[in-house]
């Protein structure tokens, strides 16, 4: 499992795929197209963490620990920050990614982002964790923040072909 705490507001950790960050200041990043990011928030604490999740679910004899897959991510992310059933109550969940980075004309058919939202959905269900949901689905990627200083998640479009994004605070 990658998990690592920061020491520094000047720090940008990018979280890649797989990966689990944990951190009480600084800033946490993902940059997703059809992956998803979880990210939890604990004012109380002044504690904030972020998976980056590739597949949807997990298969008999992945490796235990990580982020890969979105139905696991939630469960890690709670164990990575020590978040016990008692502590669960006062977090607050964000999800955002799911993207459709291959268009497919006409179809109605799930896509792999369709399903990592899905899954990770029902995963913060199953934990009784109240979540926000940033930006989902759609065509294009996002970068996802986690400002751990203002304890604060910022989900943004990335436009093809472009550098310009736009930005949708959440806190």
């Amino acid at each position: 499992m990658s998990v690592s705490t920061m020491s520094s507001s000047l720090n940008i950790q990018h979280v890649l795929i797989g990966e689990i960050r944990i951190a009480s200041n600084g800033i946490l990043k993902a940059t997703l197209g059809s992956c998803v990011a979880v990210a939890l928030i604990d004012r109380k604490r002044g504690l904030c963490g972020l998976a980056h999740c590739l597949l949807p679910y997990a298969t008999q004899g992945s490796q235990p620990g990580n982020a890969r897959f979105a139905d696991r991510a939630l469960q890690n992310l709670l164990l990575a920050g020590g978040w016990d059933t008692h502590a669960r109550r006062r977090l607050k969940g964000f999800l955002a990614g799911g993207a459709r980075m291959i268009p497919e004309n006409g179809s109605n058919r799930l896509t792999v982002g369709d399903m990592n939202v899905s899954a990770a959905q029902a995963s913060f269900d199953e934990h009784n964790i109240p979540y926000n949901i940033l930006e989902v689905g759609g065509t294009e990627g996002y970068s996802v923040i986690v400002d751990c200083d203002t304890q604060t998640v910022t989900c943004s479009k990335i436009r093809p072909m472009t550098t310009e994004e736009e930005e949708t605070p959440w806190s």
